[in-house]
């Protein structure tokens, strides 16, 4: 029998397709493979901490959901990635709020990085409402995350400074700790250096 070998043009293009809202495995930071929405309406399905979830919206794609202007306390990921105090506070927060229920998310930016296996992780990062709750401010004024002071420019939301303010001289969350230790600061000293003073809740 006569078996038509496929092209290495048809073998290349099979390798990176990529669906519509849908990130590449093959894809290794020539930039973002996946489309950027304006808005995502859908249902939350997983939690992954305190300013990160997975909507399946309404055409059946899982979006991945990096919470504009915040950053909460870091959750473990490992021996060598320990979690931050008021990490699972945070998160049980989040699905209080959030898991299962039906959202809508504003979408400004794509986060798309390089994984340590050369993966790439993509994530749009957006501005999440459940009803007419604003969820990233709701996480601020529980004292369960942070404004992102690291890069301002993620800060889209002006209000947000002030939230982070009334939240601190409250007490509240995070606040009750003497010198909370902001997550972006934890990745570098705890992840990167090992230095992981107060680790866990």
């Amino acid at each position: 029998m006569n078996h038509k070998r496929p092209s290495l043009l048809g073998l290349a293009l099979a390798l990176t397709i990529t669906f519509a809202g849908e990130s590449s495995a093959a894809s290794h930071g020539d930039g973002p493979t996946i489309q950027m929405p304006g808005q995502i309406q859908g249902k939350v399905i997983h939690v992954d901490d305190g300013d990160s979830l997975i909507v399946l919206d309404a055409e059946g794609f899982k979006r991945v959901i990096r919470l504009t202007d915040i950053d909460a306390p870091e959750t473990g990921h490992g021996a060598r990635r320990l979690g931050q105090p008021y990490s699972s506070k945070a998160t049980q927060q989040m699905k209080s709020m959030a898991l299962g229920k039906p959202v809508r998310a504003d979408c400004y930016d794509i986060d798309a990085r390089t994984r340590d296996d050369g993966s790439v992780r993509e994530r749009y990062v957006c501005r999440v409402f459940v009803g007419g709750i604003d969820v990233n401010m709701a996480m601020i004024d529980a004292g369960l995350a942070m404004a992102y002071r690291q890069n301002k420019r993620y800060v889209r939301n002006a209000e947000t400074y002030s939230h982070e303010d009334a939240a601190r001289q409250a007490g509240r969350g995070l606040w009750a700790q003497q010198k909370p230790m902001p997550p972006w600061e934890w990745r570098r000293a705890c992840w990167e250096r090992q230095q992981c003073q107060g680790a866990g809740d």
